[in-house]
């Protein structure tokens, strides 16, 4: 197989893996063993890694099966009827991590891969007082002229920018004190006023 094709490949099984940070801990392990032979059909198993569930405890070895984009067994499932199944011998299997100090521009690189590949799914951008809003409302802006320079853009204006780019990850931000000084005061150094 081809690097363009692994990389895919990996692309494809982190982000169906990252479903897992969808999952509370510790209902992980509780209530969704399946004994072996089990007639259900799952859309993936992920076979023979060693699960690390993000409660703290020690891993272990299981199988991870998935329907859809959630978690739908953890157990033996060497015996249960899979679409497709990814040997995980000797790696780990974990959630989605989350970065939660993040500089991530995904309309500039929507596939993440640099993240994707490190097992993030989630990105908390916006940290260190800059964020991604509020911003000035730009002239001719699709949505709504500006009526003045103190008009900004709010949380649903950004979220619309992401909607015709898909991105790969899950993406939340802040609200930086930065960025609102800055929508106020401009660059200027000066003491705000009260006003």
């Amino acid at each position: 197989m081809d690097s363009t094709n692994s990389r895919r490949v990996f692309i494809k099984n982190a982000a169906v893996l990252g479903c897992g940070a969808l999952v509370a801990p510790g209902d992980l392990v509780h209530g969704l063993t399946v004994t072996a032979g089990a007639t259900r059909e799952l859309d993936l198993v992920i076979e023979g890694g060693m699960v690390f569930d993000g409660s703290g405890k020690a891993p272990f070895a299981a199988d991870v099966g998935i329907t859809g984009k959630q978690i739908a067994a953890i157990g033996n499932l060497k015996d249960t009827k899979a679409r497709v199944r990814i040997d995980a011998q000797g790696l780990a299997v974990a959630p989605g991590f989350i970065d939660s100090h993040a500089h991530t521009n995904l309309i500039r690189n929507p596939k993440a891969q640099s993240k994707i590949f490190q097992g993030v799914t989630l990105d908390i951008t916006g940290p260190d007082g800059g964020s991604p809003f509020p911003r000035p409302v730009e002239k001719g802006d699709s949505k709504k002229a500006p009526q003045s320079t103190s008009e900004f853009s709010n949380y649903s204006h950004w979220v619309d920018s992401y909607k015709d780019t898909p991105i790969a990850m899950n993406l939340g931000s802040l609200v930086g004190f930065g960025t609102i000084r800055e929508m106020v005061l401009g660059s200027s150094s000066r003491k705000p006023t009260k006003d």
